[in-house]
């Protein structure tokens, strides 16, 4: 009779460490679905991340150029460089060219 008991004993044991098996599978492909989600949203925000970098470094020299000239305006110094629409127009021109042609 102990043999029958041992038996049944091991039976159950199987069907447990069944289980535990299936339920650790299972957590085991939820697990990788989410690190699969994580690293996608980290590869979208880092692509982000290097286009901000991207327009910010081409954005970085035009407001510079522009701010030295407010300078130059204000102070009087160099006001023939943008003193006409015609100097107004070249220097856009040669901006939108530089933002068509930039990253090149």
């Amino acid at each position: 009779m102990s043999s029958m008991n041992e038996l049944g004993y091991t039976e159950v044991n199987l069907l447990s460490s069944s289980l535990d098996l299936d339920s650790l599978s299972d957590q085991w492909a939820e697990l990788r679905f989410l690190a699969d989600e994580k690293a996608h949203l980290l590869s979208a925000d880092l692509s982000h991340w290097n286009l901000y970098q991207s327009a910010l470094s081409r954005l970085m020299p035009c407001l510079s150029d522009a701010e030295q000239h407010m300078n130059a305006t204000k102070d009087g110094s160099d006001s023939s460089k943008i003193g006409s629409l015609a100097e107004a127009q070249k220097l856009l021109e040669a901006h939108q060219v530089y933002s068509l042609f930039g990253d090149v």
